[in-house]
């Protein structure tokens, strides 16, 4: 991975923890870089790197030319992200919602209040959400649902 690549990732993972406190937009959802390692007490998870599928890909890109200047590529790139909500107790659609929830919570980190540059990287020149699926797996207790999604980014890596 590329260090525009790995600074975003790292961005995202911190503004996304930074908003799982009390009183933050994700208060009560348990922020995991990477693969599965919590139980499945946490109710709501959001995982960075992560599809539903363990096998896939957690982030995948590429480089382009910009326009006749060969030389000056843009870097794409996305990375895979899952929102869950587990319950027991409550009806799947209550967990759909808080999945779908927690993953729109992720919308307004793209773009910090005060910043130019999405998520804080400088050579980040977009970011946004992208493709999602929903999952509906059921569990030894009980169904979850889980929105696996995409952040689409656009950058101008550092020439100097």
């Amino acid at each position: 991975m590329s260090a525009v690549v790995l600074d975003t990732w790292l961005a995202l993972v911190n503004a996304a923890t930074a908003l799982s406190v009390a009183g933050g937009t994700l208060e009560g959802v348990t922020v995991v870089d990477g693969p599965r390692v919590t139980s499945e007490s946490d109710l709501d998870r959001l995982f960075i790197g992560v599809d539903m599928d363990p096998a896939s890909l957690a982030a995948e890109g590429g480089d382009s030319p910009t326009g006749d200047e060969i030389v000056i590529h843009n870097e794409t790139f996305a990375i895979v992200c899952t929102a869950e909500s587990w319950s027991g107790s409550q009806p799947i659609s209550a967990r759909r919602v808080r999945a779908f929830a927690i993953m729109d919570a992720v919308r307004p980190l793209l773009r910090p209040p005060g910043s130019p540059y999405p998520l804080g990287v400088k050579t980040l020149q977009s970011a946004w959400l992208g493709a999602w699926q929903l999952y509906q797996p059921q569990t030894s207790k009980g169904p979850y649902a889980g929105v696996s999604f995409r952040v689409e980014c656009v950058a101008r890596p550092s020439t100097t």
